[in-house]
C-alpha cells in the first residue's frame, strides 16, 4: 500500500461516509416512520447533536485525503514538473467545483425524477461516487513507494515534538508560504462560506420589494428562499469557471512572462510565481472591499465571479512553491549522495513531505476556525446594531485577512 495510500483511501471513506450520513441523517435517528412530532425543537436535539459530529468527522477525514494526495505530486514529480503539476491540480480542482456548483444549481431531484431524495441527498450522490472513482484511479496508476524500515517513535507528546522539529527545520520559504496561506485563509473562509448567502440576500431583497404589499406565506417565503440559495449557487457556478480558465491561462501567462524576459537585454530576473500570487491577494482585497459599492444581484453576482482569478492562484501558486522547494532539496541529497557514495537517511524524503504538506494543511485548517469564530461575532453585532448587511461586514473583513496576505506575499522572496 505505500506510506500514502492508507491515509488517502482511509481519508475517502471517512468522506463518503460522513457525508451520506449527513444527508440521510433523519432516517438514521428515526427510521423509516418519523414521529408525528419529529420537527419540534426538543426531537430535533438529536439529530442536530449528530450532525454537528458528522460534519467533525467529515473535516478530520478529509484533512490526510487532501495532504495525501498533494503528497504524491511532491514526491512523484521532478522539480521542473513542480510548477506544471500544481497547475493541473488546480485545474481538476476547479473541474470539480464546476460540477459540484452545477449541480448544485441544477434542481437534481426533478433531473433524477425521484421524489423520495432531496436536493442535499442528490449532491452527496455525486459528490462520493466521483470522490471514490477519482481516489481509486489516482492510487491504482501512481507508482507504489513503500520507504524502507525505519524506527518511529511513538505517542503524542513525541508526535508533538516530531511537529515542531519538522517545523523548525522546514525550509525558510515554505515557512513563509504557509504564514501566508495562515493569513489568506482567514479571509478565503468567509467568501467560500458566504458568497452564496451574500448574492441571495440581494435576491430575497429585490423580490420583497417587489411585493411588499402582502407578506409571504410560510411556503412561499421557503420557495424564496430554495431560490436565493440557487442563484447564490448560480455565482458561486461562474466563479469555478472563472477558477478554471484561469488555473489553464495562468502558467502560460506566467511562461510568456518568463521568455520575455529571457529574451530581454534589460532584465535577467524571472517573473516569478509568487508575484503573481500577490497580485490574486491584493485583486482578493479589493473585491472584498468593493462590496460597499454592489446595489444588484447582477454586481454581486459578477463580483463573486471575478474572484475566480484569486482562487485560481490560490490552489496553484503554494503548492508549486512547497513541491518545486521540496523537489530540488530532494534532488540535491540524492546528487551528493552518488558522489558521495552514502546513503541518505532512509526518512529524509518520506516523512519530510509527508509531514511538511501536513504542517501546510494546519495553516490553511486552523485560520478557518478563528474565521468561524470572528464571522460569528461579526453577525451577532451587526444584528445587535440593527443592521442587516452582517454578510457584507463578514467578507470585508475577510478583505484584511487578504491585505496581510498581499503584504507578506509581497516580501516573500522565491
Amino acid at each position: 500500500m505505500g506510506r500514502r495510500r492508507p491515509f488517502i483511501l482511509g481519508g475517502a471513506i471517512g468522506v463518503v461516509i460522513s457525508m451520506l450520513c449527513l444527508a440521510w441523517i433523519e432516517d438514521l435517528v428515526y427510521g423509516s416512520t418519523k414521529p408525528p412530532d419529529y420537527q419540534k425543537s426538543s426531537t430535533q436535539t438529536l439529530v442536530i447533536s449528530i450532525a454537528i459530529l458528522l460534519i467533525y468527522i467529515l473535516n478530520i477525514s478529509i484533512q490526510p485525503l487532501q495532504a495525501g494526495l498533494r503528497t504524491l505530486i511532491v514526491e512523484n514529480c521532478p522539480t521542473h514538473q513542480q510548477t506544471q503539476a500544481s497547475a493541473w491540480a488546480g485545474a481538476m480542482t476547479g473541474v470539480g467545483n464546476i460540477v459540484g456548483y452545477l449541480s448544485g444549481f441544477t434542481a437534481l431531484p426533478e433531473l433524477f425524477r425521484s421524489k423520495a431524495l432531496t436536493q442535499l441527498q442528490c449532491l452527496c450522490v455525486i459528490a462520493s461516487a466521483s470522490l471514490l472513482i477519482t481516489t481509486a484511479k489516482s492510487c491504482s496508476i501512481v507508482e507504489r513507494h513503500v520507504p524502507p524500515e525505519m524506527v518511529e517513535r511513538t505517542g503524542l507528546v513525541a508526535f508533538l515534538g516530531d511537529l515542531f522539529c519538522t517545523y523548525r527545520s522546514m525550509p525558510m520559504k515554505i515557512r513563509k508560504v504557509c504564514h501566508i496561506q495562515f493569513c489568506a485563509w482567514m479571509g478565503w473562509f468567509p467568501f467560500l462560506f458566504y458568497s452564496t448567502t451574500y448574492v441571495g440576500e440581494f435576491y430575497v431583497g429585490r423580490m420583497k420589494a417587489r411585493d411588499s404589499s402582502t407578506p409571504p406565506t410560510p411556503g412561499e417565503r421557503n420557495s424564496l428562499c430554495e431560490d436565493a440559495i440557487r442563484f447564490g449557487t448560480f455565482a458561486s457556478f461562474l466563479f469555478a469557471i472563472v477558477a478554471f480558465f484561469a488555473s489553464i491561462l495562468l502558467p502560460l501567462l506566467l511562461k510568456a512572462l518568463n521568455k520575455a524576459n529571457y529574451s530581454s537585454a534589460t532584465t535577467s530576473s524571472n517573473f516569478r510565481i509568487s508575484q503573481l500570487w500577490t497580485f490574486g491577494h491584493a485583486f482578493f482585497a479589493l473585491a472584498m472591499f468593493a462590496t460597499f459599492f454592489i446595489t444588484s444581484q447582477a454586481g454581486a453576482t459578477l463580483l463573486v465571479a471575478c474572484v475566480g482569478l484569486s482562487w485560481a492562484l490560490t490552489l496553484w501558486a503554494p503548492f508549486a512553491i512547497i513541491g518545486s522547494e521540496l523537489a530540488a532539496r530532494q534532488s540535491l541529497r540524492d546528487t551528493i549522495s552518488d558522489i558521495s557514495g552514502e546513503e541518505p537517511p532512509p526518512s529524509s524524503r518520506d516523512v519530510q513531505a509527508g509531514a511538511i504538506m501536513g504542517l501546510h494543511n494546519v495553516a490553511i485548517s486552523a485560520p478557518q476556525i478563528i474565521a468561524a469564530l470572528a464571522c460569528s461575532g461579526i453577525f451577532g453585532i451587526a444584528k445587535a446594531l440593527g443592521s442587516q448587511a452582517g454578510t457584507g461586514w463578514v467578507l470585508r473583513a475577510g478583505g484584511c485577512a487578504g491585505l496581510g496576505a498581499t503584504y507578506l506575499t509581497s516580501r516573500f522572496n522565491g
